[in-house]
């Protein structure tokens, strides 16, 4: 039984609806509410009058079930449109340009997507361009990751199907969320990191496609070391295919940033701290680049390299110091474990920052004549300053599902893990909307 989606989602229907208007949609079959009153006939066109009738109601079956697209997206599109994708980016080229990856893009040509997905990606097509590229990017990488490491065509199909669908979740998430994400606070980006399990249940309530797609689309955010999200879990392994989807989907995000700088970026993003990520997976990758690179010129205000090391040291110190004593006072409790995992990733980070050589740097005296240089240390600084928010988030999402007692006793980690959070979550003076 469908128990998720019997509820209809404001913010998909939102796209859907705004998908009639420029595209027919319509019902496939009556669409009933969970007594059996018929809401809309058979074949009628959606419309917004339709939209209020729905969001007060549950439903017999959810709502994407029971509509069609007219011209829907089908893989013989997809194809299409990745080889477009691949031919105008030239970092994708290199990739994914090769016959054996460019074969098993082709692979999927014969694979039928399910009536549900075909809407909603039609939908993101149409609604979200800039994520249909990322998906499509996200296969294409994933397709040059998995020609290069020798996938069986059956893995490789799978993986590609999870790449193209891996950020369907989002639909379901108040688009002004996933779009300024990088802007939210802890509260509210425990919306944004429920889209990979949203997604999975999309496949499983929704298709018949293998449970390996699905623990691929949950899988994407997460890392190797237990850190990423929706699952937090040091202990929970990761599936081969999940592990080589996260490594395609980080890389795609920054590739399709483009610009100069684009592979030093990817090379830091996947290695910086080892532990994050398959290392076969990122060799393939990065081998896949070659040499090409350009230097990027580093502005004034990044130049401030010393002083912004020395912040993250000390930030990164008091935050293992807070965590031990954390852990040392609740060991045996699941709070001292939930710490013990956040200690686990900190030692990750503090390692990597000792092996990039950034705390011995001097003022910058001659530094700043060496841009090359220059810029090598503010991406490695602006990945940390990322991986020490993200954590702090991760962190506020596990604590605050145990309750707000939790939440207080963390509270100060997770405000050195990101400043710009509010002293107390729970105080009426905290303001949570300039917590960015």
């Amino acid at each position: 039984m469908i128990v998720m989606f019997n509820s209809v989602n404001q913010y998909c229907l939102n796209s859907i609806v705004a998908l009639s208007e420029v595209c027919p949609v319509s019902a496939d079959e009556d669409i009933l509410d969970e007594h059996g009153n018929k809401l809309w006939a058979r074949g009628l066109r959606i419309s917004r009058d339709l939209q209020e009738r729905l969001l007060r109601r549950k439903l017999a079956r959810p709502i994407e079930t029971t509509l069609t697209a007219e011209g829907a997206i089908t893989f013989v599109d997809v194809i299409r449109d990745c080889r477009h994708l691949i031919a105008e980016q030239t970092l994708l080229a290199k990739v994914a340009g090769g016959h054996s990856a460019q074969a098993l893009i082709d692979d999927l040509r014969t694979v039928p997507i399910p009536g549900p997905l075909r809407l909603l990606l039609t939908a993101v097509r149409d609604q979200y361009p800039e994520g249909y590229r990322h998906m499509l990017s996200c296969v294409a990488v994933s397709a040059g990751i998995a020609a290069r490491t020798d996938l069986p065509d059956h893995e490789a199909k799978l993986l590609l199907i999870a790449a193209l669908l891996h950020d369907l979740g989002e639909m379901y998430i108040n688009p002004d969320y996933v779009r300024n994400s990088d802007q939210l606070n802890c509260a509210e980006w425990k919306h944004v990191a429920s889209h990979p399990r949203v997604g999975q249940m999309l496949i499983q309530e929704m298709t018949s496609l293998p449970p390996s797609v699905g623990i691929c689309i949950l899988q994407h955010h997460q890392r190797l070391d237990g850190s990423g999200y929706p699952h937090y879990d040091t202990h929970m392994p990761q599936h081969p295919l999940g592990a080589l989807l996260a490594t395609a989907d980080a890389a795609s995000a920054i590739i399709m940033r483009s610009g100069p700088g684009a592979v030093s970026r990817v090379g830091l993003a996947l290695k910086i701290v080892p532990e994050e990520f398959d290392r076969q997976f990122v060799s393939a990758l990065l081998h896949a680049f070659g040499d090409d690179e350009e230097t990027v010129a580093c502005d004034e205000l990044d130049c401030q390299c010393a002083e912004r090391a020395a912040a993250i040291s000390a930030r990164l110190g008091k935050a293992m110091d807070i965590g031990e004593a954390h852990w040392t006072k609740n060991r045996g409790r699941c709070g001292g474990e939930l710490v013990g995992s956040v200690l686990g990733v900190l030692h990750n980070i503090e390692k990597s920052v000792r092996a990039t050589g950034i705390l011995e740097l001097e003022p910058l005296g001659d530094l700043e004549q060496n841009q090359e240089l220059l810029n090598e240390i503010r991406l490695v600084i602006m990945e940390l300053e990322w991986r020490m928010r993200n954590l702090a988030r991760n962190l506020y999402i596990r604590a605050e599902a145990k309750g707000d007692r939790e939440l207080h006793e963390l509270w100060p980690l997770i405000r050195v893990l990101d400043d710009t959070v509010p002293w107390d979550p729970t105080s009426p003076d905290a303001d949570w909307s300039s917590a960015h």
